[in-house]
């Protein structure tokens, strides 16, 4: 790092805050540029610390901002259904057998629908062309937030369930933060047809292959993440982005299966980009409405198109208020 200043650029026309901006110089050869430096992310990293910067000098301001409102009084309109965050339609929560004994309120996740999110088509290596995705595999049963002391991974599986149907399958994707505290953001699936796998349909041998095969690199490099950002500030929608991300290729992924569950821990300390950008999502997770979709990617035609393996929606997670302290 040569240097770096801010630019502040004044408040144009009614804008109640000032445009900040920062300019870094620094020189790419040297240590950075060695094998070594650019196995372990360093420039990566440089870039989420410097954005980080900007959220803290953000936070401190907006802490001391309040505007006047004018009180205006109207009469009382009719009662009309509230729309979701982006307009776009929800799924009505999935009717199952099996409860959580600490999901978090219904307040704070839904499920949307699965043609919101863009897969591969059937000629994806020929076109590049990407279609809405078919209806999703497994529904979201719910969505459970825990702290520790120490770091956990497979330490769920359906523990967390008062009552489980005795024939039901469970996906569960685990999540767990840097710490401490260590806190983990585990998501509960199910499948609405319980015969997802004995299908004709493209994707199904892949789907054995990623549940019941053997090979971890296999799954390691399948599973994809695709982001949307629904409500959240400039740094957070730059810092995440909408592109799809195979996880497994940017922190450690673990792998646990069951007699009807398959659960996968993503350890995003692992990571020091992923550790700097999981800090900027914390800083502004009250203000944050976020959709994740979770699909196996198709690389031949065989496995093509796509489909949604599960998707969520999550609001507002302010994780130190409504984490259950573990163990319970």
């Amino acid at each position: 790092m040569l240097g770096a200043g801010f630019v502040i650029a004044p408040p144009r026309g009614t804008a109640n805050g000032c445009y900040v901006s920062m300019i870094a110089h620094t020189n790419p050869e040297g240590w950075l540029h060695s094998r070594a430096g650019l196995s372990l992310q360093y420039m990566q990293a440089y870039h989420v610390e410097l954005l980080n910067l900007l959220v803290v000098l953000r936070t401190a301001f907006h802490a001391h901002e309040y505007v006047s409102m004018k009180r205006k009084f109207s009469a009382p309109a009719p009662c009309e259904p509230t729309l979701p965050e982006d307009n776009t339609p929800l799924l009505a929560p999935f009717v199952h057998m099996s409860s959580l004994s600490y999901a978090l309120a219904d307040m704070y996740w839904a499920e949307p629908e699965a043609c919101n999110f863009s897969v591969r088509g059937p000629q994806y290596p020929i076109d590049k062309v990407k279609l809405p995705s078919e209806v999703q595999v497994f529904r979201l049963v719910g969505v459970e937030a825990y702290s520790s002391t120490t770091k956990k991974m497979h330490s769920f599986g359906l523990k967390s369930f008062r009552s489980v149907a005795p024939s039901q399958f469970y996906f569960v994707i685990n999540f767990m933060f840097p710490g401490p505290p260590f806190y983990s953001l585990v998501l509960y699936f199910t499948p609405e047809d319980d015969a997802f796998l004995s299908q004709k349909a493209p994707w199904t041998e892949l789907f054995a292959d990623f549940f019941d095969g053997d090979d971890s690199s296999f799954r390691s490099n399948r599973l994809k993440l695709i982001p949307r950002v629904i409500e959240g500030n400039w740094a957070v929608r730059e810092g995440v982005g909408n592109t799809p991300t195979i996880l497994g290729n940017k922190v450690t992924q673990r792998y646990s299966r069951g007699a009807n569950f398959c659960e996968i821990d993503y350890d995003i300390a692992s990571s020091t980009v992923a550790s700097g950008l999981c800090r900027l999502l914390l800083s502004y997770s009250q203000d944050l409405v976020i959709d994740l979709g979770f699909v196996l990617e198709g690389v031949t035609m065989e496995e093509l198109p796509e489909r949604l393996l599960a998707c969520v929606r999550l609001r507002n997670l302010d994780l130190p208020l409504i984490a259950v302290p573990y163990p319970y």
